[in-house]
């Protein structure tokens, strides 16, 4: 449901790749998170600001939700909260 890969339950349990994934294959690939692709992901989150998403995290960015809950996308970095070069 929140993983790396979508179920499409209607269409015969087909598993879709949703794009963290492509960017977790990056990252396990090249054993390394860059600046590059840091920017990269948080441009697509940004890309989507203002539109509602379900989202799985408090308001905190830390606390796990039961549920999710839809939220608009606010520029608000908590998924990065340090480089990692």
């Amino acid at each position: 449901k929140f993983g790396l890969v979508a179920v499409e339950r209607e269409n015969d349990l087909k598993r879709v790749p949703r794009e963290s994934f492509y960017l977790f294959k990056k990252i396990v690939t090249k054993k390394t998170i860059t600046e590059e692709m840091r920017n990269e992901a948080w441009n697509k989150v940004l890309s989507h600001q203002g539109s509602e998403r379900p989202f799985c995290r408090g308001e905190d960015g830390i606390t796990a939700l039961a549920t999710p809950v839809p939220r608009k996308i606010v520029k608000k970095d908590w998924r990065f909260r340090r480089k990692y070069e």
